[in-house]
């Protein structure tokens, strides 16, 4: 939202019960538009077959390139997957 695109009003209002004035805060907003969130990119670069141990920590490329991987359990391409 824009700066001054809204601002409050202090309204006093005649009670019909006991004649004494009351107050309400309204908030008026100049154009009547609402806002939101339309949509949301990702710009991101994506890696894919990247290999995490499961501690989160990606294993280095060279290691996968090498067949050096240890035996344990992996994750790739959001899979689990056992190294034998």
């Amino acid at each position: 939202m824009n700066a001054f695109c809204a601002y409050f009003e202090f309204l006093d209002v005649l009670s019909d019960i006991d004649d004494a004035y009351s107050s309400r805060i309204a908030i008026t907003f100049i154009d009547e538009t609402t806002t939101g969130i339309h949509g949301i990119a990702n710009d991101e670069l994506q890696i894919t077959n990247a290999v995490y141990d499961l501690q989160g920590r990606r294993v280095s490329e060279s290691v996968i390139r090498n067949s050096e991987l240890k035996k344990g359990l992996y994750i790739k391409d959001g899979k689990k997957f056992v190294n034998k």
